[in-house]
């Protein structure tokens, strides 16, 4: 072989290996390609549960939240209720609508109207009463409240 022979087959030689080392490198460029895709789905699925986690201890925490919340909403109530009831001056609150939201006992017991009549109509409870029942829907009509005025009540009983 001459020595032009043996320059080409180093040359083939060399350009063989840089052949292999170049496929290599692109298996191993593909290969970790993958590997990296995986591990992103992975990882995208840990982060989904992680985030999942997050908002079902967050939903808890709310929940634990608004039950503490009714359950002070409820205490508050309760104890208005009884502290209006304990009132030994009579109280009587309407609603813009006409109907009877407060009427406390010492009120009750001072009209002689018995039984809770919570959610009456005013007139139809304080038919009785009739200036009462007339002040009353005079404040709701005008939207004003009435500063000192005196009322004449006859109560039968």
């Amino acid at each position: 072989m001459s020595q032009y022979g043996y320059a080409l087959l180093g040359l083939t030689a060399a350009v063989a290996v840089l052949v292999a080392v170049l496929t290599f490198a692109v298996l191993k460029f593909t290969a970790g390609a993958r590997d990296a895709r995986h591990r992103l789905r992975e990882g995208a699925a840990g982060e989904a549960a992680l985030l999942s986690a997050a908002m079902q201890e967050a939903v808890a925490r709310l929940q634990s939240q608004e039950q503490a919340v009714r359950a002070r909403a409820a205490a508050s109530e309760r104890l208005s209720t009884r502290i209006v009831e304990s009132l030994s001056a009579g109280l009587l609150v309407v609603g813009e609508d006409g109907r009877i939201e407060i009427f406390n006992r010492a009120a009750r017991r001072m009209l002689h109207i018995d039984g809770d009549v919570a959610g009456g109509d005013h007139h139809d409870v304080l038919k009785d009463v009739a200036p009462l029942g007339d002040a009353i829907a005079e404040c709701l009509k005008t939207r004003r409240p009435i500063v000192r005025r005196s009322l004449s009540l006859v109560i039968a009983g």
